[in-house]
């Protein structure tokens, strides 16, 4: 019995570009729904904070007290970037140091293990770092300060606890990502490990792991949860970093569900305005100088 002829290579085709055509609509609606999430985010945020208080000044004021309708953000806003303070310094050089450790110094079988566990402490979530601070730290913190342990220090504590896990992953691919040839080159002309790091590879890598640094701060700044658990949830005019305060954030955890009158609404969504922009610009800042030196590597 004959076979039948092969269909027409056109014939075979239509199939392929019916499906790519396709798959191309659902990517382009994927990413037009993400996109007006985001819009439709930022919209809400805008009309909310609409009503807040237009007195010049007032919005940044250090006062803040609902029951005597006081919503300044300036106190806040102040405790926020003190807790971001203390976290960077806790997270960097514990970040930046097991990078360079799991990436360049460790054996293989030890820098697999580690990797993977920093990989891992990365995504635990935020209530699980305030629940573990709260057990396990926080009466000695508040033994050594002569307080109740609560406020922006304690805050920042954890909050470099949990940034120095995304510091160390993004920084470690970074490293990865420099060519073996400068190593070699070092190693060759009698440098040691060690020296070969610092002397050859630090300085191509050098403007992705400050991007790892700046991606850390973004997770820092975008925790909520564990601040609140932490920082004490009392505005203060003027904060102190070993006293209890509140934070952008805190407020927003605390506050945002018994909230009903105008203008405290319209703090809220301004502090949460707020918070929107100095995590996603640390956020976008930070992506930018790690594809820059991926791309250069």
């Amino acid at each position: 019995m004959a076979s039948l002829p092969p269909p027409p290579r056109a014939a075979r085709a239509r199939p392929r570009r019916h499906a790519e055509r396709a798959f191309v609509s659902l990517a382009a609606c994927a990413a037009t729904l993400l996109l007006a999430s985001l819009a439709a985010l930022c919209l809400v945020l805008a009309s909310e904070v609409r009503s807040a208080p237009s007195a010049p000044g007032a919005a940044l004021s250090l006062r803040y007290g609902p029951a005597i309708g006081a919503f300044g953000l300036g106190g806040l806003l102040a405790s926020t970037l003190a807790s971001l303070v203390v976290a960077t310094l806790v997270a960097v050089p514990i970040g930046l140091g097991a990078a360079i450790y799991t990436a360049e110094l460790a054996p293989r079988s030890v820098a697999r293990l580690a990797s993977a566990a920093l990989d891992g402490a990365a995504s635990v979530p935020g209530v699980l770092y305030g629940a573990w601070a709260l057990v396990a730290w926080m009466p000695a913190l508040g033994a050594a300060t002569g307080g109740p342990g609560h406020g922006p220090l304690a805050a920042g504590l954890v909050l470099g606890a949990m940034a120095a896990p995304t510091i160390a992953s993004i920084a470690h691919g970074v490293l990865a990502a420099v060519p073996a040839t400068p190593r070699d080159v070092a190693v060759a002309l009698g440098a040691t490990r060690w020296e070969a790091v610092r002397g050859a590879v630090l300085p191509i890598a050098r403007r992705g792991l400050v991007g790892a640094i700046w991606l850390g701060f973004a997770r820092a700044a975008g925790e909520t949860v564990a601040v609140a658990m932490l920082v004490g949830g009392l505005p203060a005019a003027a904060p102190s970093v070993l006293g209890p305060s509140a934070t952008l954030g805190s407020v927003l955890v605390d506050e945002y569900l018994d909230a009903s009158a105008p203008r405290h609404v319209a703090a809220l969504a301004l502090a949460g305005a707020l918070l929107l922009v100095i995590a996603s610009g640390a956020h976008l800042v930070g992506k930018r100088l790690v594809d820059g030196a991926k791309g250069v590597a």
